[in-house]
């Protein structure tokens, strides 16, 4: 498992959590935008940012996040 999601609440103050571990960024990108799609449905007008990050980097970039 190289790649992981991280989830983050947008209330100031939050951390961030690791949610999800996963094979592929394809795989981790589709973890996390099925999370937001679940958030929205239920009516919640700000969900967490999600961000996909690779294990192997030693400064850790997202790759991918919901707020792009």
């Amino acid at each position: 498992m190289k790649y992981y999601v991280m989830k983050t609440s947008l209330a100031s103050g939050s951390k961030p959590q690791l949610v999800h571990w996963s094979k592929s960024e394809s795989d981790a990108v589709a973890y996390a935008r099925q999370q937001l799609d679940l958030w929205r449905e239920v009516g919640v007008p700000n969900p967490p940012r999600y961000e996909v990050h690779y294990s192997g980097l030693r400064n850790p970039i997202a790759l991918w996040s919901s707020l792009d």
